[in-house]
């Protein structure tokens, strides 16, 4: 969701995303914020190398982790409510991209889907045997996983939206320099 840190975020926000609808909370009450009973702030996807929240300049936003249980269920239950409330007949889904990269996330929930995958703990950033070195087994298991992330997300979106209804994405083409890493 959108975090402009000051007031010309804002203003880029309105003149370069004018499509969008962005949700940008005071940060005064950022952190009292709840859907489905869970935190927003507790969706966020961390950052590798420091834990921090993941920012996306571009968007002037922090992410939310498709592989939190809870960011999940408050997903579905969000779609659930905008097909019956409204009278759309699609959804495009923009919310599967590890925007960070291979540097995201690295939240409680991608480090244990890490370890289920390959018993062993996601190394740290500092690690180029690892980071970056497509020769790792490791690795690769890493970048599988971040494909499979948007593919598992999308899924669970289609499950809950009516049969008939359309479902596309943005970032999951195959003309994005980046396809690998949002998938």
């Amino acid at each position: 969701n959108y975090r402009p840190r000051n007031w010309q975020d804002r203003k880029d926000n309105f003149d370069r995303n004018h499509h969008h609808v962005p949700m940008t909370p005071d940060p005064a009450f950022i952190d009292n914020l709840y859907y489905a009973g869970k935190k927003l702030n507790s969706f966020r996807q961390l950052r590798v190398d420091d834990n921090t929240p993941l920012f996306l300049p571009s968007y002037h936003c922090e992410c939310f982790c498709t592989n939190n249980p809870d960011f999940r269920f408050a997903y579905k239950s969000y779609v659930q409510r905008l097909f019956a409330e409204t009278n759309i007949d699609g959804l495009m889904c923009d919310d599967v991209g590890h925007y960070g990269h291979w540097g995201a996330c690295g939240c409680p929930h991608c480090r244990a889907k890490y370890r289920l995958a390959t018993d062993k703990a996601l190394p740290p950033a500092t690690d180029f045997t690892f980071w970056g070195n497509y020769d790792n087994p490791d690795f690769r298991v890493w970048v599988t996983q971040h494909l499979g992330d948007g593919r598992d997300f999308l899924a669970m979106v289609r499950d809950v939206m009516p049969k008939d209804a359309i479902l596309t994405s943005c970032c999951s083409s195959s003309v994005g320099r980046y396809n690998d890493v949002v998938g």
